[in-house]
């Protein structure tokens, strides 16, 4: 397997097929044990009867339809295979002909049971046209009546053609098998469950990542009444070895007995990634003069191995010669699409330790693309020979993109099934730039009530996959009171007004809501302000609260009770005398209200004058009711 497993069935020849012509359904039908049965049962008879003419031979035929459920009965039990029956079938037919031939030949064919004689041909060709006749008669009588009938059914799955016995629902499944792992989360697996009538539907579907390990897909099929259900296990398993790499070969020259020797071995498993690669000895090890086999090996999670060798030869340095001191094959993460600048040290002795002019290509600080390039560098021996050497030195992407997604989304539900949540989201890599971005939900998907994780995945040019993710909440709101402004009305009674006012409630998953309010909206608000709150609670248990305040206000002032202008008589010779008046105020909320005169009574009034007398009285709530009236001082006239 590939990137996929293909579970296919066993082809079942009386599976059923979409949408079919005439001539395949009549195909379909000769083709069958069914039809062979019915061919066999009709020569069987008409064998059966002897020397009989067209007439008597329909006659046979419709009756052995009588016969034809007893055979097939019989034919089944015996598991006679379809070739079978034909052959038993071809069997009959030819002694139907030799029995007509030899008939003819002794001049008895034709004769009827009362002893009349017919005028059918004669010989051997006579007895080849009856039993031709005989066979297309039978074949005539077996498809033509039930063509007429059943070709009005034609594309129905649920019936089968030319039977009036239904074939037995039956469900064809695949083998238990076993998927090669594509990847961490399993393998996806496509398989083919059919049946010979109905629809099948399996859980999980074909073309579904299955999981590592055993997992049962259930089938069921379903044709009017009859119902089939069947299962067959699906095993995802990682069988595959990691992808080892290790230098074909290593051969250096060397001033000593050893030297350190670097090299670069790696491995990659489709499922874990990369893989830790084990070698002995191992890469910056001493390596001895000869050839040493170097063994590596790589094992990945699911218990596969891989190994490779390699040999690694030292030799002496002849005389004359360089030895260059190479850092080996090396590896350098690209810092953006056209590789990565790259820094190196090479250096060379000759055989006496004395240092020697290196020339590289590429040098060390040039820019390296993506790729693996061969440095080469040569060194010259003063009097000597020049030598060259080189190392291999490889640009990778290993660094996984950036991918950038919101801290956590939420969204207030517009009905029953929650809302359309939708996110931006963005992944931007070194090497690739920006990289597409897939999120699992999607953005714009209607998600549920409650908290949904996201995942955003995003894939660079290399393979490298980077994952992000977040919570996206679709939430349940409160619902919103609408109350009216505050109020202000003057009293009605002196233990206040009563009020009525408008007040609702709606919420986006359960609409209008009835809010509660206390006070009741027309109860009796005393003098003064009042807070009013409305509360309202939806289906999911949120409360939502709004307040306003009533006040009654008293704008009424006192009434004021006071005296007429009226004259004072002050004693004869007096020039001023002591004037007293009543003067009163009565308030529909305060009753008696304390009133206030200038001058007040009991004042002293100059006799021979007239002086206006101004009162006022001030209620509780502020209402000043004023008033005036004249006294006038007089002596009494002798």
């Amino acid at each position: 397997m590939s990137t996929h497993a293909d579970l296919r069935p066993p082809t079942r020849p009386e599976e059923a097929v979409e949408s079919r012509s005439l001539l395949a359904d009549i195909w379909a039908a000769v083709s069958t044990e069914e039809f062979a049965g019915r061919v066999l049962v009709t020569a069987t008879v008409t064998l059966a009867v002897g020397w009989l003419g067209v007439k008597e031979a329909v006659g046979a035929v419709i009756a052995s339809q009588v016969l034809t459920e007893a055979v097939q009965n019989f034919v089944r039990r015996r598991r006679w295979t379809l070739r079978r029956i034909w052959l038993v079938t071809l069997l009959l037919l030819l002694l139907q002909f030799v029995q007509r031939a030899w008939a003819a030949i002794s001049g008895r064919f034709g004769r009827t049971r009362e002893g009349a004689r017919t005028a059918p041909p004669t010989g051997w060709r006579g007895a080849a046209i009856m039993s031709s006749a005989v066979a297309a008669v039978t074949v005539a009588a077996i498809t033509v009546p039930e063509l007429a009938i059943g070709h009005s059914l034609v594309g129905d799955r649920d019936t089968t053609f030319f039977s009036t016995d239904q074939q037995a629902l039956a469900l064809s499944l695949p083998h238990p098998d076993t998927a090669e792992a594509t990847g961490r989360t399993g393998a996806r697996v496509t398989y083919s469950a059919t049946a010979n009538r109905g629809v099948v539907r399996c859980e999980p579907p074909s073309g579904s990542v299955f999981p590592f390990g055993m997992s049962t897909v259930q089938c069921a099929v379903r044709a009017g009444d009859e119902r089939q259900v069947g299962t067959f296990t699906v095993l995802v398993a990682d069988r595959e070895e990691p992808q080892l790499r290790v230098p074909s070969r290593i051969e250096r020259e060397i001033l000593g007995t050893s030297a350190t020797i670097t090299f670069a071995a790696t491995a990659r498993d489709r499922v874990d990634g990369r893989t830790t690669v084990q070698c002995s000895p191992e890469s910056g090890a001493a390596y001895r003069l000869g050839p040493t086999m170097v063994r590596c090996s790589a094992r990945d999670s699911h218990g596969n191995n891989a190994s490779k060798s390699f040999v690694v030869d030292l030799k002496r340095l002849p005389a004359g010669s360089p030895i260059f001191s190479l850092p080996g094959n090396r590896n350098a993460e690209a810092t953006g699409p056209t590789g990565a600048t790259v820094t190196y040290s090479v250096s060379a002795k000759d055989r006496d330790g004395r240092s020697l002019s290196v020339n590289c290509l590429p040098r060390s600080g040039s820019l390296f693309a993506i790729g693996t390039q061969r440095v080469t560098c040569s060194a010259s021996v003063p009097g000597g020979e020049t030598k060259q050497e080189s190392f291999d030195l490889t640009v990778r992407d290993t660094t996984k993109p950036t991918v950038t997604v919101p801290t956590s989304v939420s969204v207030e539900a517009d009905s029953k099934d929650g809302a359309i949540v939708s996110y931006s989201f963005s992944a931007s890599d070194l090497v690739s730039g920006d990289v597409p971005v897939r999120c699992e939900p999607a953005s714009g998907t209607r998600l549920s009530i409650g908290s949904h994780s996201v995942t955003c995945t995003a894939s660079d040019a290399a393979g490298n996959e980077a994952q992000s993710a977040f919570q996206a909440s679709v939430f349940d709101g409160k619902p919103t009171v609408i109350v009216p402004a505050d109020i202000t009305l003057r009293y009605a009674t002196p233990s206040g007004s009563a009020v009525k006012y408008p007040a609702s409630a709606t919420d986006r998953l359960d609409g209008r809501l009835r809010p509660d309010c206390s006070p009741r909206s027309g109860s009796v608000f005393p003098l003064g302000p009042t807070t009013v709150t409305c509360s309202a609670t939806d289906s999911g248990g949120n409360s939502a609260s709004k307040s306003f305040t009533i006040t009654i206000v008293d704008r009424i002032a006192p009434v004021l009770s006071l005296p007429a202008d009226f004259t004072w008589w002050a004693p004869s010779g007096s020039k001023t005398d002591v004037v007293t008046f009543k003067a009163s105020a009565d308030d529909a909320i305060d009753r008696s209200v304390a009133v206030r005169c200038k001058p007040p009574s009991g004042s002293h009034f100059v006799v021979g004058k007239t002086r206006t007398v101004f009162c006022s009285a001030t209620d509780r709530s502020g209402n000043t009711a004023r008033g005036s009236f004249r006294i006038k001082v007089e002596e009494p006239v002798e």
